[in-house]
């Protein structure tokens, strides 16, 4: 379950695509691409950990197993609501639906 807040970050991506850049809104795809591809490649030695870091997959603990640590939960959800609010405050600004 520790895993969904990974996934809440994709969302807010695709949120924030939309509301703000509309056009770009399927470069969500390639985001969700990158994701999967990096967290594929964390089994390797060779790739840099900052190239790593770039997914919020890394940031989550691997449970059960692992140690649960509330910080960076905190903040890949805080990223996840700030992308949400930045595409709902987007989305305002659109002339969707107006007559």
């Amino acid at each position: 379950m520790v895993q969904v807040i990974g996934v809440w970050v994709l969302t807010g991506v695709v949120v924030a695509l939309f509301g703000l850049i509309p056009r770009f809104a399927l470069a969500a795809w390639a985001t969700w691409f990158a994701f999967r591809v990096l967290l594929l490649l964390d089994a390797f030695d060779w790739v840099s950990q900052t190239l790593l870091d770039l997914s919020p997959f890394t940031h989550l603990p691997k449970l059960p197993g692992g140690h649960l640590d509330t910080t960076p939960l905190g903040l890949v959800l805080g990223i996840a609501a700030a992308l949400v609010v930045a595409g709902l405050l987007g989305f305002r600004r659109r002339d969707v639906g107006r007559t």
